[in-house]
């Protein structure tokens, strides 16, 4: 079951998602949030699957691995649940992440958590 909590941060980050088998796919982080995020990739997860993250910051650095289940399936991607509330580097992102970073047509920002269920 999807959660949601607290705001939604719109990123633009280089990302790898492995799944169960340790196949890792080229994806892009869209949005991030203390509980889960959307990730664009056109490898091809099941919904309620394991599956381990991780990200480029805009530092340029790294994140380490962070694990996370398949809470929902689009065409463009997966939107995930992190296993541990809160990773700090999640928490880091959100802290520094520039708000003018993305251009004004991707909905650039930070913004509340928008509540219908097409986005997470």
């Amino acid at each position: 079951m999807e959660h949601r909590w607290g705001w939604r941060l719109r990123v633009d980050l280089t990302a790898r998602v492995g799944d169960s088998a340790g196949f890792m796919s080229v994806a892009r982080l869209r949005d991030v949030s203390v509980s889960g995020a959307f990730v664009e990739t056109a490898a091809i997860l099941r919904a309620f699957s394991s599956v381990d993250v991780q990200f480029r910051t805009h530092h340029g650095n790294n994140s380490r691995v962070l694990s996370a289940h398949v809470v929902r399936t689009t065409p463009d991607g997966v939107g995930v649940e992190w296993r541990e509330f809160a990773p700090n580097e999640v928490s880091r992102l959100m802290e520094t992440y520039p708000a003018n970073a993305l251009s004004p047509e991707r909905g650039a920002g930070r913004g509340p958590a928008p509540r219908d269920a097409a986005a997470l």
